[in-house]
């Protein structure tokens, strides 16, 4: 489906904005809206019809490529690192953001080595409830 809305909006939306902008300005002209018919014409026939008819492709291939990238990225389990090694290197990130979202893959990375895959509240740690239970207390004692 995204091949066929790239072609219709690489090649045929100008004609569609055209077309569609007489009876919305019609239609607001008998209503009485006489400002909106004006601004429909105007942004309609001279703005985005030229608009698309002249970077259609572009705009396209703009908007689809991204969406594209992302859906692919998200498909194929790429690897989060690489990817964010490029988006800094490319210039999308500053190097702050580089840095926080590094320290988040990694943490995100070390504990899924600690979880186990299955059988988890089996394998619980029941000594690991009391020290939160511990520290709960304390918390509420400094309060």
């Amino acid at each position: 489906m995204g091949g066929h809305a790239r072609r219709f909006v690489a090649r045929k939306l100008w004609l569609l904005v055209a077309v569609l902008t007489l009876p919305v300005a019609m239609l607001a002209s008998v209503a009485g809206l006489d400002a909106v018919a004006s601004a429909t014409v105007v942004v309609g026939w001279f703005v985005l019809t030229p608009v698309f008819l002249l970077f259609g492709r572009d705009i396209a291939a703009l908007v689809f490529s991204e969406s594209a990238e992302a859906t692919e990225a998200a498909d194929s389990g790429s690897d989060p690192l690489a990817e964010l090694k490029g988006r800094y290197a490319r210039g999308e990130i500053d190097e702050a953001e580089f840095e926080r979202r590094l320290d988040r893959i990694v943490a995100l990375e070390e504990l899924d080595g600690e979880l186990p895959l299955s059988g988890a509240d089996s394998q619980r740690d029941p000594t690991a409830d009391e020290g939160a239970e511990h520290s709960d207390e304390q918390i509420r004692e400094t309060n």
